[in-house]
């Protein structure tokens, strides 16, 4: 697995790195995975316009175009993979306070995927933490992601695959690293970003796909009781792209949509020209 850092192929993915990095001692810092299909990182423009954004956020000074520069690398020679690109806070004063001084470091790895990673089934488990919809950290990919780590972990020590988290007023909200989406009665509906919820690449593209061919949407808020009684529950993140959620807990869903997460995941697959027959 080829790691750059600062643009440098690391020998065996050894580099020296700074200890005193606040990414490393803070969790300051930002990432990305993108999908990669023969050498082309699916969504590019997206991923980088999010990317860009997220480092803006935390005031990391980092160029767009290197940023560019590192995905182009790492997808190259690249049948089917996935890229993720790591933005650290950078060796600063002591303190918690971000330094404008500090210079970012920029990881990038590149990894190989076979193709079982796409629309897998999924059993889902409530998981008793919260998500905080008034966090910084619900909006944004940071470095921070001991909750998710802690309940999918849980999860799977319970023969679940993922964990559903709740917000802190009781609303569903999202997966360990995916969005959510219910059907009901032919309509797609899915949490507000308000919520608490990361406004991921592919749950941008299912509004869209919905949005042209007229399938009723609602972004609202969804109880979880309103979950149960749902004709189909879907994940979507940039790489497993649309996962069906076949058990809530122990209740197990009717699966009540087949033809319309057919389309959806054939609209998927041909906007990034993937051949599941591949």
């Amino acid at each position: 697995m080829p790691i750059w850092l600062n643009g440098v192929l690391a020998n065996n993915a050894v580099a020296e790195f700074n200890l005193n990095d606040k990414g490393l001692l803070l969790g300051y810092g930002v990432f990305d995975t993108a999908l990669v299909i023969a050498d082309k990182v699916a969504y590019r423009e997206a991923h980088l316009e999010k990317l860009t954004k997220s480092c803006a956020a935390l005031s990391l000074p980092v160029a767009s175009s290197f940023l560019s520069e590192m995905m182009e690398k790492a997808a190259k020679d690249l049948p089917l993979g996935v890229i993720r690109i790591t933005v650290t806070g950078g060796v600063g004063p002591r303190g918690m306070a971000f330094s404008p001084e500090a210079k970012p470091n920029v990881i990038v790895s590149a990894s190989p995927i076979a193709a079982t990673i796409f629309c897998p089934e999924i059993r889902l488990v409530l998981t008793p933490l919260r998500r905080n919809e008034s966090s910084f950290t619900a909006r944004i990919k940071t470095l921070n992601y001991l909750d998710a780590i802690m309940a999918v972990t849980e999860a799977r020590q319970k023969s679940f695959d993922d964990a559903l988290f709740l917000n802190t007023a009781g609303h569903v909200a999202c997966s360990s690293t995916a969005n959510l989406f219910m059907i009901r009665d032919g309509c797609l509906i899915t949490p507000p970003v308000s919520d608490g919820i990361l406004a991921g690449i592919m749950r941008a593209n299912i509004l869209r796909f919905a949005k042209s061919r007229d399938i009723p949407v609602e972004e609202r808020s969804i109880g979880y009781e309103e979950l149960l009684e749902a004709d189909d529950i879907f994940l979507t993140n940039s790489l497993r792209l649309i996962s069906q959620v076949t058990h809530l807990g122990e209740v197990a869903l009717p699966r009540r949509s087949a033809a319309l997460m057919a389309l959806l995941e054939s609209m998927v697959f041909d906007e990034i020209n993937y051949s599941r027959s591949q």
